[in-house]
């Protein structure tokens, strides 16, 4: 097997396993911060029993010293992104927060000009136009409360996202396993004086596959197939979650897929995919 079909396989199936993720927020029916406690400490236990496995115990201190304010950074915006995100889904369901989301390479590139002063290929701009554009398709007839709440959260959510993104390639000595730890522990810390304990036995089993098993192994499969595919070419493959996941919404929760949300969703979906490929060309 080639080192490109296995960072595709690696991909795929942590891009598939990662797409669950926004079905299973929507299945459990306890708030969102008693979700946010639960994922939060459940993520929190399983990656640090990541950490022990694969750094070992006495070197964990070592690996976090090496760049503790990137780690520290990193943390905080994954674990933001996921509080955003959570509560996004809980607003506007699945489909609109993971069409969003799927934007986060074009967010990550102008943070990178913004922040770091970095170039930005003219196809990123003529992308986020067409962006735009579906993201205005999308949202026009979701104009309840409900819906604004949820787009503006989900723009939270995308701004955070690519943020840990900038992040994790400008501070190359984080620690990923200790960077996802530490998120679960911002999102426990934060969870707390909200949290009421409202959720039934079935959506803390839920929430526990979720954070234990569903979002580690994910992260894990999409950070090993980074070593063997170039970061436009994972950026094409994560596209998928923004399709699989109404699908899943669809299928399993009876969530409405409207025209609206189709043509604006092909629309985004489109443009991003034809300035990944340009930028792989580009690579190559």
């Amino acid at each position: 097997m080639t080192k490109y079909k296995k960072g595709l396989i690696l991909a795929i199936i942590g891009v598939t396993l990662m797409s669950f993720e926004s079905p299973a927020i929507k299945f459990v029916k306890a708030s969102g911060f008693d979700y946010i406690f639960f994922f939060g400490l459940f993520l929190f236990m399983s990656s640090i029993f990541i950490s022990v496995i694969f750094i070992k115990p006495k070197k964990i201190k070592y690996v976090f010293l090496a760049d503790s304010k990137g780690t520290i950074l990193a943390a905080l915006a994954l674990g933001l992104s996921n509080i955003f995100f959570i509560y996004a889904v809980k607003f506007a369901g699945i489909a609109l927060p993971v069409i969003l989301l799927s934007s986060a390479p074009l967010f990550c590139a102008i943070l990178d000009k913004i922040i770091f002063k970095k170039s930005t290929p003219k196809s990123i701009f003529i992308a986020t136009f067409f962006v735009a554009i579906g993201i205005i398709i999308v949202v026009y007839e979701r104009l309840d409360l409900n819906s604004i709440i949820g787009v503006i959260l989900s723009f939270l959510c995308v701004i955070s996202f690519s943020m840990l993104f900038v992040l994790l390639s400008a501070h190359k000595n984080v620690s990923r396993t200790l960077a996802i730890s530490g998120g679960g522990l911002v999102m426990f810390m934060i969870s707390l004086p909200f949290f009421k304990f409202e959720a039934s036995l079935s959506d803390i089993i839920t929430i526990a596959i979720v954070g234990i098993f569903i979002t580690p192994a994910s992260r894990i499969l999409i950070g090993r197939s980074s070593l063997y595919l170039i970061p436009a070419q994972l950026g094409l493959i994560a596209i998928l979650e923004a399709i699989l996941a109404p699908f899943w919404g669809f299928v399993f929760l009876g969530e409405d897929i409207s025209s609206s949300l189709i043509i604006g969703a092909s629309i985004i979906i489109v443009s991003i995919a034809i300035n990944t490929i340009i930028i792989a060309k580009k690579s190559t």
